[in-house]
């Protein structure tokens, strides 16, 4: 059985790791891509649980 585990986060990630942690089936999500950009801290840390 595999476990998901997934990233969130809340500055830009370059394009290597990104690609690097999908390769290892690890699923990333920056703000940004999120629409979340300029969201208050304590909403983009909600979205962490």
């Amino acid at each position: 059985m595999k476990m998901a585990i997934y990233y969130y986060f809340e500055a830009p990630l370059h394009r290597a790791i990104k690609i690097g942690l999908k390769l290892t089936l690890v699923e990333v999500m920056t703000a940004q891509e999120d629409n979340n950009n300029s969201a208050i801290y304590e909403i983009i840390l909600s979205l962490c649980n």
